[in-house]
Formats: C-alpha cells, sequence, structure tokens
C-alpha cells in the first residue's frame, strides 16, 4: 500500500512514552534489547504488540460481560476502571513488554503504510486506557522493567552483568 508521513504528534504519547521507557539501573539493557527486536521491523513489531494488548483487552472484556465482545479496528475499547483488576498476575509482565514494544516500534516509524491507519487510529482513540494499563503494571509489579520475562522473552539462559534487585534487597536509609 502507499505510505503516508506519521501523523501522530510525537507530544501525544508522552505520557505513555514516560511510563513504559523508564530509564535507570538495569534497564537500559532491556530497552536497548527491544530496540534492536524492532529496528527494522517496526510495521510489524507495531501489528504484533497492537495484537497482543488488544487480545487483552478483549479478554478482561469477555471476563466481565461473560460474553466475547467485537472490537472493531481503529475505536475506543469499551473498558472500565475495574477491568484492570481482572487481569492474571501472569499477563502483567508481557503486557508492560507489548506496550513498550507498540510505543518503540512508532517512534521509529517514518512513514505509516496505509494498512496500520485504523491500527494507529485505534492507538490514538485509546490513549488513556493504555497508559491506564501502563500505570497499572508498573504499580503491581515495580520490578517489572529488571524481570526475566520482560527483558529477553522468558529467555531462561539470561544472566544478567549485574544483579537484579528486588525492592527487599535495596539498602535501607539507616545502612547509608
Amino acid at each position: 500500500g502507499s505510505a503516508a508521513e506519521v501523523v501522530i504528534p510525537f507530544d501525544a504519547m508522552a505520557e505513555l512514552r514516560g511510563m513504559v521507557l523508564v530509564y535507570r539501573h538495569g534497564t537500559v539493557r532491556v530497552i536497548s534489547g527491544l530496540l534492536a527486536e524492532v529496528h527494522g521491523n517496526e510495521d510489524r513489531q507495531f501489528r504484533l504488540a497492537h495484537m497482543e494488548i488488544k487480545r487483552v483487552v478483549a479478554e478482561l472484556l469477555t471476563r466481565r460481560m461473560g460474553a466475547e465482545l467485537e472490537l472493531p479496528c481503529g475505536t475506543a475499547w469499551p473498558l472500565e476502571a475495574a477491568d484492570l483488576e481482572l487481569l492474571p498476575g501472569h499477563q502483567i509482565a508481557p503486557l508492560f513488554k507489548a506496550l513498550q514494544r507498540m510505543v518503540l516500534a512508532l517512534d521509529g516509524m517514518r512513514h505509516l503504510s496505509s494498512e496500520l491507519t485504523g491500527t494507529v487510529a485505534e492507538v490514538i482513540a485509546n490513549l488513556p486506557w493504555l497508559t491506564e494499563m501502563a500505570r497499572f503494571c508498573c504499580l503491581r509489579v515495580p520490578d517489572a522493567l529488571l524481570s526475566k520475562a520482560v527483558v529477553l522473552g522468558q529467555n531462561r539462559n539470561f544472566r544478567s552483568p549485574v544483579p537484579l534487585l528486588s525492592a527487599a534487597d535495596a539498602p535501607s536509609p539507616a545502612t547509608l
């Protein structure tokens, strides 16, 4: 299809970007790995990440409503704040990783293929929910960015060059 300039103002996604691309001890490697995964494959990675996120949304709505709901491309999702509480714990880190990949892929696109126009419209229509999902993930799993599941898609052979600390391992102010 034809390509059009990406028309999402950079600042429209600033809050979501700020939630998912947090540079701190241990996360630069995570984000660098995701960038390498996305680079040169932005359209495909954007589409895949969006599909993962939309699948989670569909599952949440099915849990609340008791029946599957059609989610037309390009439309706002009929989520409610309580729906995020229905997200199983094991889906939090993968959802966060999908949000990261989606933002990185969109940021890397120079041109928007006509096949992605509806998907981008859907992302824009649901930016408040996407941001709330990121916030939800960060609050439930504060070390989500440092977890092996997020780092390399559950690669059990990954060994961090630095120890990954949990909140329990952090020094107390009295010991500093």
